[in-house]
């Protein structure tokens, strides 16, 4: 199967099927690690009711469990929808506000560009160059819910291919924004699943994505930094995903194995939903003893507002590309080769072998993943783009 093939609903049955079998597969290897662990323990956990016993009958209802998430997980991109979609948003925007516009507003319309508002820099030449050698996997910080939108914009305009995403379930509910998102690269996450299964059902599919040519995009923060700074730690489950899938590759001869991962910073001047994450970390912070006051981000005013506001500042979104990185944390050249810190060549599939033979080690992948973690966080600090406001917000609160 190929990146087409994947994003094609036509083979929604074949992905579908593939990727309960890996979840069943990784469940007796837990199983077989861990001698607390069943599959009817598993299976409990999910609030499954068992039907059956025995070893056979469990195996049936975890396969059929992990059939009915990866069902609803999957996703795909139609290329046509998606070069639409990017052409008529911008459009659609000052559209939109030149039909709420009033007042002092309406001349918002007329200097409102989208494109201008938004900064790309760094290494994005480098990057389109990989997207043509390997798979990549973008790994924002993750500062609004805007953020979405920004990268999207940002990456049509930088040229480089559609990207997978996760997007949480409860968008799906309209019909036309369902539609839409099920057409442009998300796939449906349900934070409310918590169970084992369901997380196992996740990082196959995305596994099993990146494996056939799909570019992916985590944010391993996990959700917005209500501090408004940069992430302390990361989340690793996806973020080792792109780890097993270039051990499937190599270990299956594919033409193009390598994956490549590529740290994005997002610097904005003003944020749309400040407010709502000031009152979010300050309850945190206080506890019971502070009380929030509501401030979310809907409405077209809302936005409208935004955008004169971060206007008004002269303040552009920065989307900077940082250096691109290996699996294993090396920064990787123009050309794909991976380079230690002195800028010798080094040669990525040694990290997987044993004995001289590629093979999967779950406590040293793991190790790898940790590295590579650590890796973008140190990326994110060195490539973050200081704005104005940043620099007043410091020494007016430090």
């Amino acid at each position: 199967m190929n990146t087409s093939a994947f994003n094609s609903w036509e083979n929604k049955a074949f992905v579908v099927d593939e990727v309960a079998r890996r979840v069943l597969e990784e469940a007796r290897e837990r199983c077989a690690r861990d001698s607390q662990v069943t599959l009817e323990t598993l299976l409990n956990e999910s609030a499954q009711t068992l039907n059956s016993d025995g070893d056979a009958g469990h195996e049936k209802a975890l396969l059929d469990l992990a059939k009915a998430y990866a069902e609803e997980i999957h996703g795909g991109i139609n290329p046509h929808l998606h070069r639409l979609t990017a052409w008529i948003l911008p459009w659609f925007l000052k559209l939109r506000l030149r039909h709420v516009a009033s007042g002092g507003l309406a001349s918002l319309e007329k200097r409102l560009h989208v494109n201008q508002n938004i900064l790309l820099t760094g290494s994005v030449e480098h990057v389109r160059r990989l997207a043509e050698r390997g798979t990549l996997i973008l790994v924002p910080n993750h500062v609004s819910n805007f953020d979405s939108i920004v990268i999207g914009l940002g990456l049509h305009h930088a040229n480089l291919p559609p990207f997978y995403y996760g997007a949480g379930l409860n968008l799906f509910r309209n019909p036309l924004l369902a539609y839409l998102l099920n057409n442009l690269g998300a796939y449906k996450v349900d934070r409310k699943k918590k169970n084992t299964i369901y997380k196992d059902t996740l990082k196959q599919y995305a596994t099993f994505s990146i494996e056939n040519g799909c570019h992916n995009l985590f944010f391993p923060g996990g959700t917005r930094n209500r501090r408004g700074g940069m992430d302390d730690y990361l989340k690793l489950g996806l973020l080792g995903c792109g780890l097993s899938a270039f051990e499937a590759n190599v270990c299956n001869g594919k033409s193009k194995p390598d994956v490549f991962v590529v740290p994005i910073t997002l610097s904005y001047g003003l944020v749309l939903e400040a407010q709502s994450l000031i009152d979010e970390h300050l309850r945190e912070e206080g506890k019971s003893r502070y009380i929030a006051r509501r401030d979310d981000v809907s409405g077209v005013g809302r936005m409208l507002r935004f955008w004169k506001h971060l206007r008004s500042v002269h303040s552009k979104i920065h989307l900077h590309f940082c250096e691109p990185l290996d699996l294993f944390g090396n920064a990787v050249d123009a050309e794909g080769y991976s380079r230690d810190g002195h800028g010798r060549a080094i040669e990525r599939v040694k990290y997987l072998e044993v004995q001289g033979t590629p093979t999967a080690v779950l406590q040293r992948d793991q190790e790898y993943t940790r590295e590579l973690g650590v890796a973008i966080l140190k990326s994110y600090r060195r490539n973050n783009v200081i704005l104005p406001t940043h620099a007043v917000a410091f020494a007016a609160f430090r």
